[in-house]
């Protein structure tokens, strides 16, 4: 059993897989274009390699920053695909 204290990676790995997951999907009905969706991750990324410590560490956000960029470059990677 997780201790309070600690963070549930279970948690925030199956939250970061249903958000791409749903952005994938707003790209495929065509309700979010491609740009916008690098916008997301952009914005998201930026966010976290500027924050300030508070409830989370700098390094905490940094590695959520670096998680978004391995999306984002991931995402350029298949642009030209029918995914994105």
């Amino acid at each position: 059993m997780d201790r309070p204290d600690e963070p549930d990676i279970g948690l925030a790995l199956a939250a970061l897989a249903l958000c791409e997951s749903l952005m994938v999907s707003l790209i495929d009905k065509g309700v979010l274009k491609p740009h916008e969706f690098e916008e997301i991750l952009e914005t998201a990324r930026d966010s976290h390699a500027n924050a300030s410590p508070g409830t989370y560490s700098v390094a905490d956000h940094r590695r959520a920053a670096n998680i978004l960029r391995m999306i984002l470059h991931r995402s350029n990677g298949i642009r030209g695909s029918s995914r994105l």
